[in-house]
């Protein structure tokens, strides 16, 4: 009976929408039943995790609690370069926008140039 759930631990793979925190929550209460040692459940967890996830923490991770960390980390990654790249987007939407505004609707009630730059007295003086 002891090798059924030996075999469900290294037979459990993370789902694809599964987090890595419930993920491991099920491989520890497998792990448990079965009296595996936590070593055998850090392989265990490595194996099973999404491949984007496994190839991230392939860093050398020596304990379990540093598994899990790296594995969190990894998870968040992708949400967080879309969120910087969202941000990027807007922001470069909003500023095509203005500029396309100003080239569009000039201003025709002011001067083309409302002050005349610094040197611009010397430079009548020289003509």
């Amino acid at each position: 009976m002891r090798w059924h759930k030996a075999s469900k631990l290294w037979g459990r793979d993370q789902g694809q929408h599964e987090s890595v925190d419930a993920y491991v929550t099920a491989l520890q209460k497998i792990a448990k039943s079965a009296g595996v040692h936590d070593d055998m459940l850090r392989y265990a967890i490595m194996h099973g995790l999404r491949k984007k996830l496994r190839n991230v923490i392939q860093s050398g991770v020596t304990t379990l609690s540093g598994l899990i960390d790296a594995a969190r980390i990894a998870e968040l990654q992708p949400a967080m370069v879309r969120l910087r790249l969202r941000r990027t987007v807007r922001f470069l939407a909003s500023y095509w926008t203005r500029c396309r505004r100003a080239a569009v609707q000039p201003n025709r009630t002011q001067p083309r140039f409302s002050v005349l730059p610094p040197a611009w007295p010397r430079l009548q003086s020289a003509l």
